[in-house]
């Protein structure tokens, strides 16, 4: 069963999505980092069964410096686009 839940935050009227099972795809990835940098949404999150198919599209991304991922409990990682946070 593919269970998708949808949160809308009130700060900036943006959505945070995220996916739970193993459902993602590289199509999907694409499309969520395209979001991100799109600004329709202000976060994604990556569940850890997910990640060896959501790493390499973002790795691979030419916007790669700019995205910003922070380790959640359970090996989850809440990925931000923020132009020019590193150096």
């Amino acid at each position: 069963m593919v269970v998708l839940f949808l949160c809308i935050t009130l700060q900036r009227t943006s959505a945070i999505i995220w996916v739970e099972g193993i459902n993602m795809t590289e199509g999907l990835a694409s499309e969520m980092l395209s979001k991100l940098i799109n600004g329709d949404l202000s976060e994604y999150r990556v569940e850890k069964e997910e990640f060896l198919i959501f790493q390499p599209v973002l790795f691979n991304h030419e916007e790669f410096k700019n995205f910003r991922g922070a380790a959640k409990h359970g090996g989850a990682i809440v990925y931000t686009y923020e132009p020019g946070w590193t150096a």
